[in-house]
């Protein structure tokens, strides 16, 4: 075991040391999807194994909503939910939501009903956390984190009894799953382990209790250095989802194909990364730098990205797909079928949007400055 993390430890060491040193930012994106595609194209049915109680045959009734890794891009999350509450209904859609490293605090959000500032509040916490510490985001204590959150969710009323209540507001204890890589201990009469060959995708869900809801979604964040150590869910060793996948997608949504992309699929996937190989619905048009990635930032650069992320929803083409994955149009202010790609309906819908980006803006200041009070 010793000699397994140590070389677990230096692939990604060689990794951090390409990243940093690579650019541009696009072929790091590049190499990433080719490494996902070339070690997970045409595996088995067991490359991703579900923990929860949804049977294979179930059909889903409403969409996935799958957020995908995105560093320290939270906000960008923040303000694409933002524009899914302001317009559509998911509770009446059915809604589920999935996520991976930097997607669970999103999947946090929509599963819990906490308020666009009580996510950022979570979200500004990060850099308050990196701030206390000489080490700042390198080498984190999982104690740590998990404690952090779990303060915050009792500062906004959130227990086990909440979290049962939103599982019948929604689509029950699968309501909300987690994508983590678990890792296969190796077999030395198989010869020498791998880590492509030892490693497949785990959705994580049916959470009993808030506890285990966030330790399991900070296992979906376990990235050496950034955390002292591996996590330990369901008898497995286990690390970022996005080792081995893209998104978190349970079976019955895609058939035991961890990417299925089709006319009748289901899945609303939203990335904070753009790229041909990379499968995307919502999205940003230009990437961001590397270092958006692993710097939290303040409070304006947050709400650019937040905005930014508002602004690529609201896109008349990411309407017409949300609604053809199946969320339900929910907005008193303007009508559906007046979202055209005539100029006068543009520029109506571009109007709307603006004053609820300035709104948002506006309350989520106002919401941190009364906190700092």
């Amino acid at each position: 075991n010793f000699f397994t993390c140590v070389r677990c430890v230096k692939q990604v060491t060689h990794t951090m040391f390409f990243l940093f040193n690579s650019q541009p930012f696009g072929s790091i994106c590049a190499l990433l999807s080719k490494i996902f595609r070339c070690c997970y194209k045409e595996r088995s049915k067991e490359t991703s194994i579900y923990h929860g109680n949804i049977d294979s045959v179930e059909q889903p009734e409403g969409p996935l909503i799958a957020f995908s890794a995105g560093g320290m891009l939270w906000a960008y999350y923040l303000g694409v939910i933002a524009f899914l509450r302001d317009h559509f209904d998911l509770q009446a859609s059915g809604a589920r939501v999935s996520g991976i490293s930097c997607g669970v605090s999103a999947a946090f959000v929509i599963l819990l009903d906490l308020t666009i500032e009580q996510g950022f509040e979570i979200g500004l916490q990060w850099q308050k956390v990196f701030d206390q510490r000489p080490l700042r985001f390198w080498f984190m204590s999982t104690s740590n984190i998990l404690n952090t959150i779990l303060k915050k969710m009792k500062k906004f009323g959130v227990d086990d009894e909440v979290l049962m209540a939103k599982y019948q507001k929604y689509s029950g204890s699968n309501t909300a799953t987690f994508g983590v890589s678990a890792l296969r201990l190796p077999s030395f009469r198989r010869g020498l382990w791998t880590f492509r060959d030892h490693t497949f995708h785990l959705c994580l869900s049916n959470f009993a209790s808030v506890k285990q809801m966030i330790y399991a979604g900070t296992c979906s964040m376990r990235i050496l250095p950034f955390f002292r150590t591996f996590g330990w869910y369901c008898g497995y060793y286990v690390l970022d989802g996005a080792f081995t996948s893209l998104y978190s997608i349970p079976d019955i949504y895609r058939n035991h194909d961890l990417h299925k992309l089709d006319g009748k699929d289901k899945v609303l996937r939203i990335s904070v990364m753009q790229h041909k190989n990379i499968p995307v619905d919502i999205g940003p048009q230009t990437n961001f730098k590397f270092s958006d990635w692993i710097i939290c930032g303040g409070l304006d650069v947050n709400l650019e990205r937040f905005n930014k992320g508002y602004c690529d929803a609201a896109k008349s083409g990411n309407v017409l797909i949300c609604t053809r994955k199946g969320l339900k149009w929910n907005c008193n202010d303007i009508e559906f079928d007046a979202i055209d790609s005539s100029e006068q309906s543009q520029s109506e819908w571009d109007a709307h949007i603006a004053s609820k980006v300035k709104y948002w803006s506006t309350s989520i200041t106002q919401y941190l400055t009364a906190c700092h009070e």
